[in-house]
Formats: C-alpha cells, structure tokens, sequence
C-alpha cells in the first residue's frame, strides 16, 4: 500500500512510520526530513499557507500516483500545562490548536482525496485523543487539545457520512502517549494493526458494527465515547 502520513514529530509517529514501511510499503510524510528515516520520502508541505496543498498534492501525484491510506498525526498543544478555568483560557492558544488539530488535517485530507480515490483502499486515518470524548474527559485543563480534537470528530462525521458511500473506511486512534507504561513501539504496533485490518461488518447489531460507525480506540484496545 502507499501511505501518507501528515507529519512526523513524535517518537510514536516515528515508529508508525517504520512499521509500515518494514511491512514493505511505500511511505510519504510531510514536512522536512528526517535523517533517521531514509524509507520515507518527505514532501515540503505548510498548512494555510495558499498554494501549499496543491502543490504537495501535485508532487505526491508524480512520485505515487495515487495513495490508500491517510495517517493525519496532529497533535498540537500550545496552553500552559496548569492553565485551568481559575487561571482563564488562552484563546489564542486554543484557536492555534484548533487551526493545527482540526483546520490543518481537513485542508490536507482534502488535497489529496483526488489520489486516494484511485486507491484501492481508501482508508482514512486520525491521530486522535480521548479528551476529545465529551462525556469521558476527566482533565481539568487543557481546552485546546480537548475542544480541537471535538471539533475534528465532527468534521470527521460528516466527512464520513458522504465517503462511506463511496468505499472510505476510517479509523481514529488514541496512542496514549501519556501513558508512562505504553512504549511508543508499542503504542504504533496497536495502531498499524487497528489500521490495517478490517473492522467487523454485523447488520444484525449496529453496535457491533465498526465499518458504519466512527469508533475511537486506543492503544490498549479500548472504545472511548465518541
């Protein structure tokens, strides 16, 4: 298969990225370049700025022709780690994390649907994080991650309630990276695996339903509300 993932800044992004392409496929990200990973090839890419996703589409176009799976790996935080509702929010750290979380992964899954839909696979992936959950949140700061990756699920929704239709699966994925116990190897090890393999289809219990429903899991294997 013929990956992209929309950046590499984590160790967890990192070992995604060599797990796929120890498996033998082929891997673009974007972004600059990483020494540490001659399998992958980079492709300049910087959101809002006009022009830029076009550009890397067309780029993307010529080396691969076409692309079957998506990995957006946002994961932007700019507040304060003790910035609680006492303290006040910090609304310009929260729109950043909405434009990086939400607006920056949107304006990139849309440049390249056109070679995703030449993709036998069509699979949709998001980084993503339980604090999104509106109902599950137990932190009691940090409203830009949690209020930017809310606002992605949504548009992920309705992102999926016009794709399934025409063959797009999604998969949405917590690593846990704050988990001290939960290794980035095998935090990536979870996801290429949720990733790859096919969810079940079970008409007779929509619950059980994967394909027709966004779920969020995580590492360990577990659904968070969504």
């Amino acid at each position: 298969m013929k990956v992209l993932l929309t950046g590499i800044r984590r160790d967890f992004d990192r070992e995604l990225a060599c797990f796929f392409a120890e498996k033998g496929h082929t891997v673009f990200a974007l972004g600059g370049t990483d020494g540490a990973l001659p399998a992958v090839t980079f492709l300049p890419y910087q959101p809002f700025q006009e022009g830029s996703a076009q550009q890397m589409a067309q780029a993307l176009a010529e080396k691969a022709g076409w692309i079957d799976v998506f990995i957006d790996t946002s994961a932007a935080h700019f507040e304060a780690e003790g910035q609680t509702i006492r303290q006040g929010i910090d609304p310009e750290a929260v729109m950043r994390s909405f434009r990086y979380n939400a607006l920056a992964p949107l304006e990139a899954f849309e440049a390249v649907l056109p070679l995703m839909d030449k993709g036998e696979c069509k699979r949709a992936c998001f980084i993503s994080d339980h604090r999104a959950s509106v109902n599950w949140n137990d932190q009691k700061a940090g409203f830009g991650l949690a209020m930017s990756k809310a606002a992605l699920h949504n548009i992920l929704q309705i992102a999926k309630n016009r794709l399934s239709p025409m063959g797009y699966t999604f998969r949405v994925y917590d690593p846990l990276t704050r988990e001290a116990d939960i290794s980035p190897r095998q935090a990536a090890a979870g996801a290429y695996s949720y990733i790859c393999r096919r969810r079940a289809i079970d008409p007779d219990t929509p619950g059980r339903d994967d394909e027709r429903r966004l779920v969020l899991r995580d590492a360990l294997g577990r659904e968070w509300a969504w």
